[in-house]
């Protein structure tokens, strides 16, 4: 059972690894992307400590909704139950 279980496990992560790398190819490969890539490098490149920033729009904040009340009614036989 553990081996199936391993096999499963290996199974699932291969597919999503693929998945992901398939999103990110499209979405590289869109007109105008601004899809940031990561570089690996080895040595002593690699043990330089690098600042980057990325800036990043967001929405204008909005104030928040007032939703409508929330009201539950369970019943069974004879018996009703409201939570409001």
């Amino acid at each position: 059972m553990p081996a199936a279980f391993d096999l499963e496990l290996q199974r699932v992560t291969t597919d999503v690894g693929n998945l992901l790398r398939r999103w990110v190819q499209e979405a590289e490969m869109k007109p105008g992307s601004k899809v940031v890539r990561a570089h690996v490098v080895d040595g002593a490149e690699a043990q330089k400590p690098k600042t980057v920033f990325l800036p990043v729009s967001l929405p204008a904040s909005t104030p928040p909704v007032q939703a409508p009340n929330i009201r539950i009614e369970l019943q069974r036989g004879p018996t009703v139950v409201t939570v409001t």
